[in-house]
């Protein structure tokens, strides 16, 4: 009889967490309906900014002048999440 309590359980999580994703998906796809969500940065933007760092200027700096989170500065610069040429 556990057992299958705890087969049910498991089978109970797993139908909660996908429809955890799915509204997750849902919800991602209004908002760039919505123009929402959207990068932070152009491509002009990203360039500007290592035109900056090249030229020694911190990331904290660089960050509080164009008013982005750090993070979102790292990955600009790097290419990755948003920036990734794959995401545009």
């Amino acid at each position: 009889m556990q057992e299958l309590f705890l087969t049910f359980l498991s089978g109970m999580a797993q139908f909660e967490r996908a429809s955890i994703l799915e509204r997750q998906r849902t919800g991602i796809e209004l908002a760039k309906d919505q123009s929402v969500y959207q990068r932070k940065l152009n491509d002009k933007d990203v360039e500007a900014c290592r035109a900056m760092v090249d030229m020694g200027i911190s990331v904290a700096e660089i960050a509080r002048r164009c008013d982005l989170s750090r993070q979102t500065l790292y990955s600009a610069l790097k290419g990755a999440g948003a920036y990734s040429p794959v995401s545009s």
